[in-house]
């Protein structure tokens, strides 16, 4: 069974898309519609009460006129707008510059995470839900309205207050430890999310000797969601004779007829159903989801110490970086201890390989072969003594990841000059590679120590 029911933008293929409105809510749109919102109600209320002073208490009414007189109101209100919107638009201009240069240095991570954050949101919806109750005041409220005007000028001091705060939260959220951060808690609460599915699955494929049927997509697009609790309720009642084997895992792209899993049983109809479900549980979208997909993250880190190491000669911000990637490494080899199967309902008949660790051994290993070219020797040692730390913290089969993929760039370090930090790193990594009984990895270390000392000839004339 194949699961296309169409091709390319087909509505009716599956696996379904993403809807694009809900996400563009959920993602920036909602926060900043809710607070504009609120202040066109205002400009309503504001409206009505002014057309209705006559008949509610004048006395109050009459104590707002002494803060803005009435007929100073229309002209209050003709000042505010232009100026908020010259005084807005400047300042957004030299913001977004900022924010797009720092996205173009290190990640577009940057942009993005920019209009993710809810303060920035609130803010947006702020200065644009006042310029909109600005201009409905204009437009609705008579000559005099002093509930209108008094409001224009409480809410004008708010916003200027709000902007000086945006700038600086800004500048601050353009620094590479703002961002990372960010990163760092978005990773980690996808992590949390994926859990309960992970450790319920199998990491290798059990009923091999079963018929298997191919589960096909119908549609191209990244997989941006799992859907472990309708894949769970599929199951049940096979769990020991069927097996699903997953081909894909959150992140990857799909391609019309690409391979999504492989659906084991006995039974054709079995099979068939179950081949449904599984196109059922898996959602595509255009883009991939940095709420949902934890390898998300560690893939934009990786790229960000990639390029302050390679491209922008940032020792500093590359070590945030991989510091970042450090804690990410030994916060999921903690999460996947303390997850049992029994815990979330017991394991299912599940295949799937979750690609996280490897993403953030791959990222390590690649600042070193990047910093072979820019000579940051500094990063080099930073990352070398960060994996050595994390090596004894690895399941088995992690380390033998982390030592295959170190094996492979370490070479580059013999550009290096052959400083104190490089020699305690390798020094540090050596140690490790004895404490978790990878003797090869030693030697392999030991022997390129050697080389780097003779290629800066540091070694004693005297000796020879």
């Amino acid at each position: 069974m194949t699961g296309n029911d169409g091709r390319g933008g087909n509505p009716g293929a599956r696996p379904r898309h993403r809807n694009r409105v809900t996400y563009a809510l959920r993602e920036f749109l909602l926060v900043p519609s809710v607070v504009t919102g609120v202040l066109i109600v205002l400009a309503v209320i504001a409206s009505v009460l002014d057309r209705n002073a006559q008949h509610w208490a004048k006395p109050a009414y009459r104590a707002v006129a002494t803060v803005v007189p009435a007929e100073a109101t229309t002209t209050l209100l003709s000042t505010i707008t232009p100026g908020l919107l010259t005084v807005i638009s400047i300042i957004f201009f030299v913001l977004l510059m900022a924010v797009q240069h720092q996205s173009a240095t290190y990640s577009p991570v940057v942009l993005d995470q920019f209009l993710r954050r809810r303060l920035n949101q609130v803010f947006f919806g702020v200065f644009v839900g006042l310029t909109v109750f600005c201009l409905l005041a204009l437009a609705l409220v008579p000559a005099g309205a002093i509930m209108a005007g008094t409001l224009a000028l409480l809410l004008t001091a708010i916003t200027l207050v709000c902007l000086l705060v945006f700038v600086y939260s800004t500048v601050d959220q353009i620094r590479p430890s703002a961002t990372v951060w960010m990163l760092q808690q978005l990773a980690v609460q996808a992590r949390k999310g994926q859990q309960p599915l992970l450790a319920r699955c199998r990491a290798q494929a059990q009923l091999t000797d079963l018929p298997a049927t191919e589960v096909t997509s119908g549609q191209a697009g990244y997989v941006v969601h799992i859907n472990g609790d309708l894949l769970a309720r599929a199951l049940r009642p096979v769990s020991e004779t069927a097996e699903i084997e997953l081909q894909v895992s959150m992140g990857d792209h799909v391609v019309p007829g690409g391979l999504l899993a492989e659906v084991r049983a006995e039974d054709q109809a079995e099979r068939n159903r179950l081949a449904g479900a599984v196109l059922d549980a898996l959602w595509l979208g255009r883009m991939r989801d940095l709420g949902r997909d934890a390898a998300h993250s560690v893939d934009h880190l990786s790229n960000m110490a990639w390029a302050a190491t390679a491209t922008s000669a940032d020792p500093e911000g590359a070590q945030i970086t991989v510091e970042t990637l450090h804690s990410l490494l030994v916060t999921f080899q903690e999460q996947e201890s303390r997850h049992s199967a029994g815990a979330h309902g017991g394991q299912l008949p599940l295949v799937y390989k979750d690609p996280v660790i490897g993403k953030i051994l791959d990222g390590l290993t690649s600042v070193i072969a990047a910093s072979g070219q820019s000579g940051q020797h500094q990063t080099c040692g930073a990352v070398v003594t960060v994996l050595s730390r994390a090596l004894p913290q690895l399941e088995a089969d992690n380390q033998r990841i982390a030592f295959d993929r170190l094996q492979r760039v370490l070479p580059t370090a013999l550009d290096h000059v052959f400083t104190s930090e490089i020699e305690h790193a390798f020094d540090a990594m050596q140690h490790a590679m004895h404490q978790t009984e990878l003797p090869e990895g030693a030697q392999r270390i030991r022997q390129i120590k050697e080389q780097m000392r003779r290629n800066q000839r540091l070694d004693d004339p005297a000796a020879e």
